[in-house]
């Protein structure tokens, strides 16, 4: 099983992301956080594989709660995704900067369980191919 985790403070987003991974695979669970410290305290008991980030939440924007997560990890490779409604090439650009190895828009409409297992299996193979060959990010 790969373990997802989505980050995200809007409720109904949660649950649409979480219903499209379904979709996608059922080789994946689902965890869920709706603040950046509950992000961090599952990261730090389950084995997470990919997380994807809301950029606007209450406690902590994307961007920080990427820095903290890898704070977490010295260095290693970690396959984040950014996902906000926001496509701004400025927020993709720092997201990058910050570890991110995806970014995402939002939209409701056109995003696929096949789009979604897309990106789930390039920013984990990656990270993978980042940490075998042990280039440090960040």
């Amino acid at each position: 099983m790969t373990n997802i985790l989505i980050v995200d403070d809007n409720p109904d987003d949660l649950r649409l992301y979480s219903e499209l991974i379904g979709a996608a695979g059922d080789h994946y669970t689902v965890f869920t956080a709706t603040s950046a410290e509950e992000a961090l305290s599952l990261f730090e008991r389950y084995p997470i594989d990919c997380a994807f980030i809301d950029f606007h939440m209450p406690d902590a924007n994307g961007l920080r709660t990427i820095e903290r997560l890898q704070e977490k990890v010295a260095g290693r490779a970690l396959p984040l995704v950014l996902f906000t409604g926001d496509g701004s090439q400025k927020i993709q650009a720092e997201a990058a900067r910050r570890g991110a190895m995806d970014y995402m828009v939002k939209d409701m409409e056109s995003t696929t369980p096949e789009q979604i297992d897309l990106t789930i299996r390039k920013v984990i193979a990656w990270a993978d191919d980042l940490n075998k060959n042990r280039i440090r990010v960040n």
